[in-house]
């Protein structure tokens, strides 16, 4: 048997068969595919396993940065899923500085993914920096939690002017919220913006999650895997104003 023989046979006999692997298909949103995904490198890690995925979506190959420790699957193996109460139990006992450090590998992004982004933006001529980022969703019932910790934010910081970026289902959410701003308020929202293709969708919604993740000052709500999401990846070392609304603590899962 020739060199090359050998190499190639002993390389198949020395491939670990796949035992468990995680599927996208059973995450309710894109945020929670992100961070279900998340939860499963780390699961993975742990269990010193490559993490062995199924992803019908293509939303992790199309954004993802080759990492070899991440063996996207074509088709559905003959292997266990680990259900996400699996992955909870391990995630819970874990510190968020750590989470953040498996993110920076499992989460990190291409240069394609990165250019529909800046194309996004440009499209909506949108080029400049924000102070602050809100997301004003239904689970608080009155505006006046945003008006109020806007102006707090104002007062702490000394600035003349704001500019907010405003994440928001619908741009009618951002014109009535606008009626009770402060005149020294700038609103700026993609969701003016509103695309109607699936795949412009996803690009639009990870570009304001990208905005968010940039901005030194932030008021979220941990009801929402989005928000998490934005916290998780949010880029600045240090806050200048954080707030989540419902006071609620962060996790991934």
């Amino acid at each position: 048997m020739s060199s090359w023989i050998l190499a190639k046979s002993n390389l198949k006999n020395n491939l670990k068969p796949i035992r468990t692997y995680h599927t996208t298909a059973t995450s309710i949103d894109i945020p929670s595919l992100y961070m279900d995904f998340l939860a499963a490198y780390i699961y993975t890690q742990k269990m010193g396993e490559p993490c062995a995925v199924f992803d019908p979506s293509n939303l992790l190959t199309s954004s993802l940065k080759y990492n070899p420790q991440i063996k996207i699957l074509k088709e559905v193996p003959s292997a266990i899923t680990v259900p996400n109460s699996t992955y909870k139990a391990l995630i819970e006992t874990m510190k968020f500085t750590d989470i953040r450090k498996y993110a920076a590998f499992a989460l990190e992004f291409n240069t394609g993914f990165h250019q529909s982004i800046v194309n996004v933006l440009e499209k909506a001529s949108i080029k400049s920096l924000f102070d602050v980022g809100i997301h004003i969703t239904t689970s608080v019932h009155t505006l006046d939690v945003y008006i109020n910790a806007l102006k707090d934010y104002q007062k702490k910081s000394k600035k003349n002017n704001l500019t907010v970026y405003v994440l928001a289902d619908s741009y009618s959410t951002v014109l009535e919220f606008q009626k009770l701003c402060d005149p020294s308020w700038k609103l700026i929202s993609l969701s003016k913006y509103p695309p109607v293709h699936g795949p412009d969708v996803f690009i639009q919604m990870m570009a304001e999650v990208q905005i968010m993740a940039s901005l030194p000052a932030l008021l979220l709500d941990f009801n929402y895997t989005v928000d998490r999401f934005i916290y998780l990846l949010h880029r600045t070392k240090k806050f200048e104003f954080f707030k989540e609304v419902n006071d609620l603590p962060w996790y991934l899962l």
